[in-house]
């Protein structure tokens, strides 16, 4: 499952619950990001109670990022985000034999997921990034926002008639 802009921030992590339940005999890889993740978090101790071994990927990169991408000001504070260990979560959800790493090169990353791979065990691996490190599709859309909502209710944009950015909840600025 992949979320289209802002619509459905923390669904994976609760959904990652739902895939692995549903297919118990596969190992299943979350990729998520943090903002999203702050949201429903605990689903991680669901998944331990329930035996799943999932690869979590958490991409920290400092809050809100697809709607900081979408807002007039990308630096808004509406779009920051605790600070939270998250190398602690699995810990402090009981997983004591999580395999847990925090990366910040490509070659960090490789190394914790072929070790994640080969562990068997819940694994959840942090990627610290730069907070607007996003894929070139984000860029796009931030170039093409006025075309996504829409500037006057004649135009209405693909969101719907007399959807402008000071009426999306996203958009604050």
């Amino acid at each position: 499952q992949n979320q289209g802009l802002w619509m459905s921030i923390g669904y994976a992590t609760p959904a990652a619950v739902g895939a692995g339940l549903a297919a118990p005999d596969r190992r299943l890889l979350l990729l998520t990001g943090d903002g999203s993740h702050q949201l429903t978090a605990q689903a991680v101790g669901t998944m331990h109670r329930f035996g799943l071994k999932p690869i979590i990927i958490l991409i920290n990169n400092d809050g809100y990022t697809i709607e900081r991408y979408l807002c007039d000001d990308p630096m808004d504070s509406f779009n920051d985000i605790g600070k939270w260990n998250y190398s602690k979560l699995p810990e402090a959800f009981g997983i004591g034999d999580a395999l847990v790493a925090t990366t910040r090169t490509v070659g960090e990353f490789g190394e914790a997921l072929n070790a994640a791979e080969a562990s068997g065990k819940l694994s959840y691996i942090e990627v610290v990034l730069e907070a607007m490190d996003a894929p070139e599709v984000m860029r796009r859309i931030r170039e093409n926002r006025d075309t996504l909502y829409g500037t006057n209710s004649e135009e209405g944009g693909k969101l719907g008639r007399n959807v402008t950015p000071e009426g999306v909840a996203a958009c604050p600025g």
